[in-house]
């Protein structure tokens, strides 16, 4: 696989951008050393505090394709719960063929990024060069970008800012690669809480699409 574990690096706040302005960095600090990937490279950054707890974000491999299935379960159970089964329904991620096989080729295909709290991966995601196959029929963006995948936590951290934090980091390895377009899908059915959500973190709506089954998506981008 092309992605490789690397040394982690801690995480500190930076304010979201949007689309239509880019967003400025956060201020430096004493940080760890990381390594790099495919599609993107973890950077030197500094660390994220969320009420007295420091998230640290390490780059991703192989071996973490079943944590982050774990927390794509774990999104699964706690939706259910809610009874907000329109997003995933009710059977776990892992146990469907399509979405190992989608989880295992983005990593293969990109940058994986785990954020930790108190060395427990409590978040992750998967950053690419573009939507994939998938989302193909949609009018492509003109320009470089980079492409968030698979955006995923733990629910026993929800609400300690890991999400957060992993997307302000994969804002920075955007930006540092020269690219200053950030895009990112998701499910904008039910209340539109999960489009609500990227909204706060400085993304703004641009296409929408219906998927399998009248699957309703969101497509977001951030100018970074």
């Amino acid at each position: 696989m092309k992605c490789q574990p690397g040394r982690p690096v801690q995480r500190s706040a930076s304010a979201p951008g949007s689309f239509l302005n880019s967003a400025t960095s956060a201020a430096s600090s004493r940080v760890t050393s990381s390594g790099g990937s495919t599609a993107a490279k973890s950077l030197m950054a500094p660390a994220w505090h969320h009420e007295g707890m420091t998230i640290t974000i390490r780059d991703g491999g192989p071996a973490d394709i079943p944590v982050i299935l774990g927390m794509l379960d774990s999104g699964v159970e706690w939706l259910v719960a809610q009874g907000r089964t329109g997003q995933w329904g009710t059977k776990p991620l892992s146990e469907r063929p399509g979405t190992v096989e989608s989880v295992t080729r983005h990593m293969n295909e990109g940058s994986v990024f785990i954020a930790e709290i108190d060395g427990v991966p409590a978040a992750g995601l998967t950053l690419t060069d573009s939507p994939g196959a998938s989302l193909s029929h949609l009018p492509p963006p003109g320009e470089p970008e980079r492409y968030i995948h698979w955006l995923a936590s733990d629910r026993r951290f929800k609400g300690h800012g890991a999400g957060s934090a992993l997307l302000a980091h994969a804002a920075d390895v955007t930006r540092q690669a020269g690219v200053s377009l950030l895009r990112v899908d998701c499910y904008a059915g039910d209340d539109g809480k999960l489009v609500g959500y990227y909204e706060s973190q400085g993304f703004v709506r641009t296409e929408t699409y219906v998927g399998k089954d009248g699957w309703p998506g969101q497509v977001l981008a951030r100018r970074v």
